[in-house]
């Protein structure tokens, strides 16, 4: 560094109007350039353009300058850079590395880049013999435009899903879209609480659909989650980003005095293909009003084909407590199954309510197609 030169760096709010100054800046442009002796230029870069995911940091970036001509008359002074940084893409607390005596580096560190869209300009470099800019170098101020992309992330138009219902309808399915970030490689949704089921999430073109279940619930308010995840590839040089979206769903039950129970689904049916010797699970669940209670007291079987008579399965098809099917007798051979048809049978149930006994019943039928 040339004997007698003080190179100082400050960070101070800009009096820009309608701009908020992250980095640095000086006063409102500071005093006029030229008149203080050598000028100063800067040489790279030109221009400053990414892409950046939302979230993601602005990557870092080095703005080299040089002094040119006789620096003698700058023996003993200060030399202030300040960079004024509009679009807030970098943090306010750039550092200076010097490769000689009329060479120097400004390491500006990007900032997580938060809200998506196009943020384009220009940043503007000063070089100054005062804090306050009032006295700058020729060349001074040096305009670095820039456009930076904020690729959006996950997308949601509404976090709350609102479902109102009355005690006794069935289930409720609603899908809900959201807008992937680009190059999604993976994406997921799975309930965080008991009264939600995904039953599928997809991708469709830039969107992702989530179909959610929400099956009955007692009279009242309840509020259940999902939880959304996207993963992204990697962006230039950038690694891939997971984004992570959280639905909630504001479920209201109206009450409806003369529903005591429901079942869910109302009728469990089952469709099976006759020679298959592995049991389904065909699980199906019993909301009750508060206070009430239910006792099961087993299967009736009601209906078979005519083909089934005496077949030691006709009876014993339905695995009550397993809530699943079982076709087949002998689970390592076919040939004791039983023969193509609809089989129907119900779960009877003891429901009480307030000291009343009463049977209750769940419908079952088995499709066994040949």
């Amino acid at each position: 560094m040339q004997p007698g030169l003080k190179w100082g760096r400050r960070v101070i709010a800009a009096a820009v109007v309608g701009l908020s100054i992250a980095v640095s800046g000086c006063g409102g442009g500071g005093g006029s350039g030229g008149g203080a002796g050598p000028s100063v230029r800067l040489d790279s870069p030109a221009s400053i353009a990414a892409e950046v995911r939302q979230d993601a940091n602005m990557p870092n970036v080095s703005l080299v300058g040089s002094l040119v001509g006789d620096i003698s008359s700058l023996s003993g002074k200060t030399l202030y850079i300040v960079v004024e940084d509009p679009a807030q893409l970098f943090e306010a607390d750039p550092f200076v590395t010097y490769a000689s005596s009329t060479s120097l580096s400004i390491n500006l560190i990007g900032r997580a880049m938060v809200v998506p869209g196009v943020r384009q300009g220009q940043m503007r470099v000063f070089a100054c013999l005062d804090p306050a800019c009032a006295t700058q170098l020729s060349g001074s101020p040096m305009a670095v435009p820039y456009r930076v992309d904020v690729l959006p992330g996950l997308t949601l138009a509404s976090s709350t899903l609102s479902v109102n219902t009355t005690f006794g309808n069935p289930e409720v399915q609603r899908t809900v879209t959201l807008g992937l970030p680009r190059d999604t490689i993976s994406f997921a949704a799975v309930a965080t609480s008991s009264g939600a089921i995904v039953a599928s999430s997809a991708v469709n073109g830039s969107n992702g659909d989530v179909a959610i279940r929400i099956p009955p619930a007692p009279p009242g308010r309840h509020t259940e989650t999902v939880r959304v995840v996207a993963v992204t590839a990697d962006l230039a040089g950038q690694p891939g980003r997971t984004y992570e979206k959280f639905i909630t769903i504001e479920h209201v039950v109206a009450d409806d005095p003369s529903v005591n129970v429901v079942f869910s689904p109302a009728e469990t049916v089952s469709n099976r293909v006759q020679g298959d010797i592995l049991d389904k699970e065909e699980r199906y669940t019993a909301v009750l009003r508060p206070g009430a209670t239910l006792d099961l007291l087993g299967a009736e079987y009601l209906a078979a084909p005519a083909a089934a008579a005496g077949h030691v399965q006709v009876n014993a098809w339905w695995l009550v407590t397993q809530q699943s099917t079982s076709t087949c007798f002998n689970t390592i051979s076919s040939s004791d199954c039983l023969p193509a048809g609809t089989y129907t049978a119900r779960d009877r149930y003891r429901l009480t309510v307030n000291g009343v006994a009463s049977e209750v019943t769940h419908p079952i039928t088995l499709n066994i197609a040949p």
